[in-house]
């Protein structure tokens, strides 16, 4: 659609489903559908249907279409059955061999007894548990004789260890979690803030932090916009621009969509 008739459905009130996709397959949907039973009468209604047939691919030129719908089309039902919520009926659905779907709710997700530094960490567990057993090694292997068996052994796993964190980028652990929170507007936060302590708002603005430094193929976005300010908005739109993956977004921010959408498909009737 052109961009008057994207402004003219936003206006009343039409959300968009829009995806970056770019070329090795990630998601294939045909002809998938699911029923709801609604009223009194059990009536049984279309929430999604007639899908022809939806790929998402990475890895290629960069694809920016958008699948448009009034509310209630089943934008959020198809989501949830992407990421394996709900069963669809019919049809065919399939996912990538080993590809990573993550998904930004509404409820955010987070553990409420940790901290904000603690949930972007917890990204980086196994870098992050190399990386004290990296300095476990070198206190053990400081006082020990070089030509011993358990010096040979600790210098064996050592290496090991090492050789793992730096595949993960470890050394650059603190700079990507620094880089993401101040982008999502975290800079004046002490990183020890409890997560029960955040407004909801502040969580599912954390929340999509977590979700960026774990990097899925499919990043999934439900309304990624709300409570975010014109500058930490401004620096998500640049980052997802450049996001390596497939995105996939729910979003009624026409102003947002113009800016990483290029191609807008109609669902209807």
């Amino acid at each position: 659609g052109t961009a008057e008739e994207v402004a003219a459905a936003t206006a009343v009130g039409v959300t968009y489903l829009s995806i970056m996709s770019i070329c090795l397959p990630i998601l294939y949907i045909l002809h998938v559908t699911r029923s709801a039973v609604q009223g009194m009468g059990n009536t049984v209604l279309p929430m999604v249907s007639g899908i022809a047939e939806f790929v998402m691919r990475t890895g290629g030129v960069l694809i920016l279409p958008a699948l448009m719908g009034e509310n209630g089309a089943g934008k959020s039902t198809l989501l949830n059955i992407i990421i394996g919520d709900l069963e669809y009926e019919t049809g065919t659905f399939a996912k990538g061999t080993g590809k990573k779907i993550g998904f930004l709710r509404q409820d955010s997700g987070l553990a409420l007894g940790g901290t904000i530094i603690s949930e972007m960490r917890s990204v980086f567990e196994p870098v992050l548990k190399a990386e004290k057993r990296i300095s476990e090694l070198e206190h053990k292997m400081a006082v020990l004789e070089h030509g011993t068996q358990e010096y040979h052994d600790l210098l064996a796993e050592y290496e090991h260890e090492k050789n793992f964190y730096e595949a993960n980028d470890g050394y650059n652990v603190s700079v990507k979690i620094n880089t993401i929170l101040t982008g999502m507007g975290f800079s004046s936060f002490d990183p020890e803030t409890p997560v029960d302590r955040l407004s909801g708002g502040e969580r599912t603005r954390l929340a999509l932090a977590k979700l960026l430094l774990e990097g899925p193929d499919l990043l999934m976005l439900d309304e990624p916009t709300n409570h975010l300010d014109f500058r930490t908005l401004t620096w998500l739109e640049d980052y997802l621009m450049s996001y390596k993956g497939a995105i996939l977004t729910v979003s009624h921010d026409r102003y947002f969509l113009d800016k990483i959408v290029n191609i807008v498909c109609e669902v209807e009737n």
